[in-house]
């Protein structure tokens, strides 16, 4: 089905584009300007920057900087969490230091197997394989072989058959 239309109709709707055309530019125009003159309200003054990075210690232990975050907090009418984010923004804030589920300093793979390594007298690359077993168990290995003072006194050539040794044949 074909529409025909007049040079009128035709004339119309070109009109009416460009009318929708110009107000699309124009409510455009109007947003980005909106947007440009808008200013984002500050949190913190000037003052309140100043008393945080007075008061915030990042020499001090984890306890007293939690209290002095918590003092801040209190202090300045904000969240700790405010506060701490501010603090990082500053680049003043010290992170707490992660600890694992049994309290303990985190260590990974790649570190016990170096220490391993190291115990046996050997290089790291040696010991590549043992990457892929499960921690704990590296852990216990590295443990055993620091705790048990014969085994890390016997060298891994000692393990192996000397140059006079006949293996048990069957026939």
């Amino acid at each position: 089905m074909t529409y025909d239309l007049t040079d009128c109709e035709n004339a119309c709707i070109i009109h009416l584009l460009n009318w929708e055309i110009t107000n699309r530019k124009e409510i455009l125009k109007m947003t980005i300007s909106t947007q440009a003159d808008t200013v984002k309200a500050k949190n913190y003054t000037a003052e309140m920057e100043a008393r945080m990075v007075e008061v915030y210690d990042p020499t001090a232990s984890q306890a007293n900087r939690d209290a002095q975050v918590k003092q801040l907090a209190v202090e300045l009418s904000r969240t700790p969490r405010s506060i701490i984010a501010k603090l990082s923004n500053l680049k003043v804030y010290v992170a707490k230091e992660y600890k694992t589920k049994k309290g303990e300093k985190p260590v990974n793979k790649a570190t016990l197997v170096g220490v391993v390594a190291a115990l046996c007298g050997e290089s790291e690359d040696v010991f590549d394989s043992l990457l892929k077993a499960n921690k704990n168990v590296i852990a216990i290995i590295a443990q055993t072989i620091m705790t048990d003072e014969n085994i890390a006194q016997v060298s891994c050539e000692d393990y192996l058959p000397c140059e006079d040794y006949i293996p048990y044949d069957e026939t």
